[in-house]
């Protein structure tokens, strides 16, 4: 009887642990920042904006970020709100230089931009 319940608690916790392991491995942050530009010199991107260079609210880092995809207009001097990928992805943008070589960025899932 005793081992019967053990078992149950142990699967139990078991699942408990996992669930939350898995719920903190995700990779998005939530991320909100001012936009200083939204335009590097020498520097063409795939993306919709171009590279934006963003003073963030918290412990971000302030490189170049970029807006993956949206519908939204932004323009220096908004404040935008979503969530970012920590993780610095080098096939997004390109010098204009000869070789072009990669400049690598964080991504942007845009939710909200301020009026002004």
């Amino acid at each position: 009887m005793n081992t019967s319940k053990f078992t149950i608690f142990f699967i139990a916790l078991t699942i408990f642990f996992v669930a939350q392991t898995t719920f903190a491995q995700s990779l998005l942050r939530p991320f909100g920042g001012k936009i200083i530009s939204t335009k590097i010199p020498g520097v063409k991107c795939a993306a919709q904006h171009g590279v934006i260079a963003i003073v963030p609210v918290a412990l971000f880092p302030p490189a170049p970020y970029i807006i993956t995809a949206t519908k939204k207009v932004v323009s220096p001097g908004q404040w935008i709100l979503g969530l970012y990928n920590p993780i610095l992805t080098p096939g997004s943008c390109f010098t204009t230089t000869t070789p072009p070589v990669p400049v690598p960025t964080f991504s942007i899932t845009l939710f909200g931009v301020s009026m002004r």
